[in-house]
């Protein structure tokens, strides 16, 4: 059987489906992720998300024609103009995927029996978010969950700047009354970052079950978090020390810190 032929028009109805798909009211009201880069796509199909269609260039190269024979029922083939119309920014990529969008709900998180979770708390930033995924993979975290108003999870620049390990990390968006009342369910002590704190982040246990919650730069943490802040066994703020004139990180070095403070602990 010859294969389908290449599409080369710009106004081709599955080329002006992708970039409908790429504003992201559209892509969520038919949960559809869309996915960059082969090694994106790559960590998406490991991690069992279902692969709608795959947009391979003609002059693709041999891991990107390695991945497209084993996909090939999904494959598209399409011209360079193509290719970069429908891909993401203005780089040019090898491939562009649709997957169905996963269920990502917390009751579906599976725990260890010392968690380390990570809730982002009305972080925005699609860079901030995907930096922090990074981490969380580094580190082995259990899960990440983003909690009321943050940015989309399956936001493509939360998906590049993750390198794709938002598909590897387990994770859940809910808002914060639903985090707080699982985080007490599960039994999770709440570490959260705030620049008032009297502890230092170092200075905490974390070996046990830990939620590690870290606010927005603009806002800080929400006033749900605060409300239950009584540094108790339960729940305890900690602060990063600093010596500059600023009194805060970018969002994502906060995490990292805790979090490998966290894995520092446990190892």
């Amino acid at each position: 059987m010859s294969e389908a032929p290449i599409i080369s028009s710009l106004q081709n109805a599955s080329v002006r489906n992708v970039v409908r798909l790429r504003d992201n009211r559209q892509r969520q009201r038919e949960h559809v992720v869309v996915v960059d880069g082969i090694p994106e796509i790559q960590r998406a199909i490991d991690s069992a998300l279902k692969l709608k269609s795959l947009f391979v260039g003609i002059d693709a190269k041999p891991e990107t024609e390695a991945l497209a024979q084993r996909v090939r029922a999904c494959v598209v083939r399409v011209s360079d103009a193509v290719l970069q119309k429908i891909a993401f920014g203005q780089h040019h990529r090898d491939a562009v995927a649709l997957f169905d969008e996963p269920a990502r709900h917390l009751s579906e998180l599976k725990l260890s029996q010392t968690p380390l979770v990570v809730v982002l708390d009305g972080i925005e930033k699609p860079g901030n978010v995907g930096a922090i995924f990074r981490s969380a993979d580094a580190v082995g975290a259990d899960a990440v969950v983003i909690c009321e108003g943050g940015c989309d999870l399956y936001n493509p620049s939360v998906i590049r700047a993750s390198l794709g390990t938002v598909f590897v990390v387990p994770a859940a968006q809910a808002n914060r009354t639903e985090t707080l009342a699982w985080l007490k369910a599960n039994q999770i002590k709440t570490i959260t970052a705030r620049v008032d704190a009297t502890a230092s982040y170092w200075d905490i246990d974390y070996r046990q079950g830990a939620a590690i919650v870290i606010g927005s730069e603009s806002h800080g943490l929400g006033d749900a978090w605060q409300r239950t802040q009584s540094d108790s066994g339960d729940s305890i703020a900690v602060r990063i020390p600093m010596q500059g004139s600023a009194d805060s990180l970018n969002a994502s070095v906060s995490a990292a810190l805790l979090m490998f403070e966290a894995h520092r602990q446990r190892a």
